[in-house]
């Protein structure tokens, strides 16, 4: 599968997710940020990383680069989004970890913690408190 393709699956599926916690969203490409998501009339955006095999020295963990740039990694910063959606394709499930100044350039999530109940709705509402975007 192209990176391409992986991308734009970890961008429905995270788009998915949100519209399913009660949270419209559209997918926007817009200047380092795929999803723009709308929640207590903020805009909130989203940077979606996506993976589809497990990490090649660790079987049961993704290792998501949560960086810009292809040959020097550059950590996300507020600047680019607000939100980070790592998506695990064949759980179709999502992680959402906020961005508080900046974020390391790599982030490795335990698969089992994509396979948890209301994964996507407790990790939004912990990025929303975290970000005091909550009521």
């Amino acid at each position: 599968m192209s990176e391409l393709t992986v991308g734009r699956i970890g961008e429905l599926i995270c788009s998915l997710r949100l519209e399913e916690i009660g949270i419209p969203n559209e997918i926007a490409h817009i200047n380092g940020f795929d999803l723009a998501a709308h929640y207590n009339s903020r805009l909130i955006r989203v940077q979606v990383k996506a993976r589809t095999v497990p990490d090649t020295r660790r079987k049961n963990v993704y290792m998501f680069t949560t960086s810009k740039g292809a040959k020097k990694k550059i950590a996300l910063t507020r600047k680019e989004c607000d939100v980070i959606g790592l998506v695990a394709i064949p759980e179709k499930s999502v992680i959402f970890m906020p961005v508080k100044t900046k974020v390391n350039v790599t982030a490795r999530v335990k698969i089992s913690e994509f396979k948890k109940k209301d994964i996507a709705l407790i990790t939004w509402n912990q990025a929303m408190r975290t970000l005091k975007y909550s009521d």
